[in-house]
């Protein structure tokens, strides 16, 4: 639309993202004709939502996965174990609301794609299946413990050469825990991959720390050392609990 040397323009368009098919993208300016030519003046772009829905959309927490795959209940049958164990792993970036907010939607948006390439290709490369992934954080699945633990070692490797520039905040957090899916849905979707999300919460960036049933399992193998026990808090889960992080090799 224009009238005279004052002019107006307005668009609608889709915008890819690394976390939804699809962002709506709106941009509006204002022009000026100067000798012949429509030059802006003015300009502004958005997305059709509030900063807070769309941040926090952004940022989706771990606990927000756990609901969702506990009311889809995903059929985890090719990730088993003979016996009906699937080792549960959940990762997400330490902080990752704040750091959203430190680089803002755009470079937060570049990071997350890096981030998540990541975690599908190493994930997908040890033979894991991405259960769920919303923002920075993903619930992965393992016939085993060992491929589980090796996966989540390959993926703090890849982030940190990914994300290497000295300083970078980019720090990713993993926790892992093994159940049966061979007991009632209710029960594996209730207790154990809630639980394996709480171990994750109990790491800090850059470390992988594991249950005590994993670290049953695994301990005696020789191909992994580990930290001392520390005892913790786990949210909704009574008593305190004892979680083993994996030693950072040297």
């Amino acid at each position: 639309m224009s009238e005279g040397s004052v002019g107006w323009a307005g668009a609608r368009s889709q915008m890819a993202s690394p976390v939804v098919d699809a962002v709506e993208f709106r941009f509006t300016c204002v022009l000026h004709l100067e000798h012949g030519e429509w030059k802006i003046v003015q300009w502004h772009s958005s997305i059709p939502s509030t900063n807070e829905e769309y941040g926090f959309f952004l940022t989706k927490s771990v606990d927000d996965i756990v609901e969702a795959v506990s009311e889809s209940r995903p059929d985890l049958s090719a990730s088993s174990a003979e016996d009906g164990t699937v080792t549960i792993a959940f990762t997400d970036i330490e902080d990752s609301m704040r750091l959203n907010a430190f680089l803002g939607d755009r470079r937060w948006l570049e990071v997350l794609r890096a981030h998540n390439d990541v975690v599908r290709n190493v994930t997908t490369n040890h033979g894991g299946t991405v259960v769920k992934g919303q923002g920075d954080g993903f619930m992965l699945a393992f016939p085993s413990a060992r491929r589980a633990l090796t996966c989540s070692q390959a993926i703090e490797r890849s982030i940190s050469e990914t994300f290497k520039d000295p300083g970078s905040p980019v720090r990713v957090r993993i926790g892992l825990h093994v159940g049966e899916t061979t007991r009632e849905a209710d029960d594996f979707f209730g207790h154990a991959v809630n639980y394996a999300a709480r171990i994750a919460s109990s790491a800090a960036g850059g470390e992988i720390v594991v249950s005590s049933l994993v670290y049953g399992l695994l301990a005696q193998t020789g191909e992994f050392e580990f930290e001392p026990a520390r005892e913790v808090e786990l949210k909704g889960v009574e008593g305190l609990q004892m979680v083993y992080p994996l030693a950072v090799a040297g």
